[in-house]
């Protein structure tokens, strides 16, 4: 979509499951980017692999959580500690905040994570 492209991220104003939606679509980039790396177009790969990496712009530091993130730059995170294990929380698609904090299987997890305690393997 147009507006994940011009602001990095799906804008919570725009749609209320922006945060899944943008690791969604940063995981298939990286998916797109290593079938292009595959079939021998490295250099139009770069700007997929660059995309992959856009899943950090709805990360919120604060929370350790991702979490929706409007046009302004505003995140829309749980406002308590139950809210991140609500299942029907509107802001999050088949799951809770819970669930999509560990949801980056492409590219460096951990390192959203305070320390290793934080990420059980």
């Amino acid at each position: 979509p147009a507006t994940y492209i011009q602001y990095k991220y799906v804008p919570y104003d725009m749609e209320k499951t922006s945060a899944p939606l943008t690791i969604s679509y940063a995981y298939d980039d990286w998916a797109i980017a290593n079938v292009m790396n595959a079939a021998g177009l490295v250099d139009e790969a770069k700007e997929y692999y660059e995309r992959a990496t856009w899943f950090e712009h709805v990360f919120d530091n604060k929370t350790n959580f991702f979490c929706p993130k409007d046009k302004a730059g505003n995140f829309h995170c749980p406002s308590n500690e139950l809210e991140f294990l609500d299942p029907f929380d509107k802001r999050y698609i088949e799951g809770d905040a819970w669930h999509y904090r560990f949801f980056v299987p492409h590219k460096d997890l951990l390192k959203y994570h305070v320390n290793s305690k934080d990420y059980v393997i």
